[in-house]
């Protein structure tokens, strides 16, 4: 897996994102993030971060 690194201008920038102006139809499906459980415990966050891209905006479960 490729490494996925963030800067702090980015964290910060996630970090500020108003919640309230996020399209709810731009959000993983929560069903969807598959976490390779064999990778050790940093690799598995950084992949789950990956997949849903704004960890501070929450994930959905679409109908």
């Amino acid at each position: 897996m490729e490494p996925c690194a963030y800067t702090m201008e980015q964290i910060k920038a996630m970090q500020n994102v108003d919640i309230r102006t996020v399209d709810p139809a731009g959000l993983r499906d929560i069903r969807e993030v598959k976490v390779n459980i064999d990778l050790p415990k940093q690799e598995r966050i950084l992949d789950f971060i990956r997949q849903i891209g704004n960890p501070y905006c929450d994930v959905v479960q679409k109908k």
